[in-house]
């Protein structure tokens, strides 16, 4: 019986080291944040969000790829896989705002987000960008 997904996820999240866990870019507070919060000692849930970021940038990365393919059947693959990574990506990063959400009972504010040293806050709600946009990131701007 082939490996599943879990196993192998479980597996990749076992992999990342403390240093992988230190480069990500946070945004820095902003005025309308309000800190509730930080995960600076949970590594577990920091591999989530940096795994799943990883496997969205890749999909972003093989798309690019993808328009440069040498074939048709070339770029079917490569868009193949770029969709398979961009749904595995969203699905570990919705992990990763369900978690947050849950361990500092945010459930009832529409926008969440973490920021430099791993701090979590919440933000008073920017309704400058249409909620599809927002959503692109987890509700996190």
């Amino acid at each position: 019986m082939p490996a599943t997904w879990f196993k192998l996820l479980a597996t990749e999240l076992e992999s990342l080291s403390e240093n992988d866990l230190s480069g990500p870019l946070l945004a820095e507070l902003e005025e309308k944040d309000h800190v509730v919060g930080d995960i600076t000692s949970d590594l577990e849930l920091q591999k989530f969000y940096v795994f799943g970021r990883r496997l969205i940038a890749e999909s972003e990365r093989l798309l690019i790829d993808a328009r440069e393919a040498g074939s048709r059947k070339e770029m079917e693959e490569l868009v193949s896989r770029a969709q398979e990574l961009t749904d595995k990506g969203h699905l570990i990063v919705n992990i990763f705002w369900t978690s947050i959400k849950d361990s500092f009972q945010l459930w009832d504010k529409s926008s969440i987000g973490i920021r430099e040293g791993w701090q979590v806050v919440w933000s008073d709600q920017n309704t400058s960008l249409p909620p599809f946009l927002r959503g692109l990131f987890g509700g996190s701007l």
